[in-house]
């Protein structure tokens, strides 16, 4: 991704303040179990502001679209988060907009990856460390940390199911991640995955076998059975199916 000069156009606030509409509502994760017809009507309003703020996004992107590396990644978190299948948060509509808006930003570098995992993604994951994992390299531990009860705490005050639509930042993450870049990348992609997989809840596990099959065509096998990933995610998968 190139850099160019701000445009009058598109300032840093006006970003700022387009990404802030475009903040999934934490609502959403348990959309099914909402049953007020007042917080229905709110969510369908942002869901009309949020559109209007992804086109913006883009026509912003489309006279400017070459910024420096944290705006890169902030347009990138948020743009992806309405990727993915079409959710009770997002549209066809929006879907389309926000492959145009990653589009314009064109194929990220291990810089603006790195920054939208470190920055975006593991502050969400970081309350709820994966048991089994070291939560700074991404390495399996030999002795679970924590006790026997260690396994449960991954559920408690789930700071990530508060905002929607991570799965689909972090899985946009992955499928963009090179060969080489996933030595550095390591333990800011493990982590969350690890979580999503061995969640209770079977949307969540789905969301990160899918991101497994992303991690696998390009993660370096030697990576996987240096770390001890290749059989964490084999006992994973296994309780997870």
């Amino acid at each position: 991704m190139a850099i160019l000069e701000e445009s009058p156009e598109s300032t840093p606030s006006d970003q700022q303040s387009l990404l802030q509409t475009l903040r999934i509502p934490a609502e959403y994760a348990r959309f099914e179990a909402l049953g007020d017809n007042e917080i229905y009507d709110r969510l369908d309003q942002w869901k009309t502001n949020a559109l209007s703020a992804l086109s913006t996004l883009r026509e912003q992107l489309k006279l400017n679209s070459h910024l420096g590396t944290e705006q890169q990644a902030d347009i990138a978190f948020h743009a992806a988060s309405y990727m993915g299948e079409v959710g009770e948060w997002s549209t066809e509509q929006m879907h389309d907009i926000s492959v145009d808006t990653l589009e314009l930003l064109g194929e990220p570098d291990i810089h603006v990856l790195e920054r939208t995992l470190n920055h975006h993604i593991k502050s969400l994951f970081r309350a709820n460390p994966h048991p089994s994992l070291n939560a700074s390299t991404g390495r399996k531990i030999s002795r679970q940390a924590g006790g026997p009860m260690a396994a449960q705490d991954i559920y408690e005050d789930q700071l990530w199911k508060r905002s929607p639509g991570v799965g689909n930042a972090l899985s946009w993450c992955v499928q963009h991640i090179h060969t080489e870049m996933y030595e550095r990348l390591w333990g800011l992609v493990v982590p969350p995955i690890m979580i999503l997989l061995d969640d209770y809840e079977v949307k969540y596990k789905i969301e990160g076998i899918h991101i497994v099959e992303a991690l696998l065509g390009n993660a370096p096998p030697d990576l996987l059975k240096r770390t001890g990933i290749s059989d964490l995610l084999f006992s994973v998968l296994h309780r997870a199916l």
